[in-house]
């Protein structure tokens, strides 16, 4: 699915590098921090204990 709602971004800073991150808007207005490149271009993953701040999928319903 084509990222047509990307509405800016966020700066990320690990360890004095900064990485520009796409931040995406939901079909209801909610923003989501896109982080789909995170582990290729940082080397690090995320951790959300019990996925409750996660999306798992895109639809065009959702995001």
């Amino acid at each position: 699915m084509p990222d047509t709602n990307q509405s800016g971004t966020a700066e990320l800073i690990i360890d004095g590098r900064s990485y520009q991150l796409p931040l995406i808007e939901g079909m209801e207005g909610d923003r989501a921090i896109d982080i789909r490149g995170l582990l290729k271009n940082t080397g690090y993953t995320v951790f959300d204990t019990g996925y409750k701040n996660s999306a798992s999928c895109s639809s065009t319903i959702t995001y």
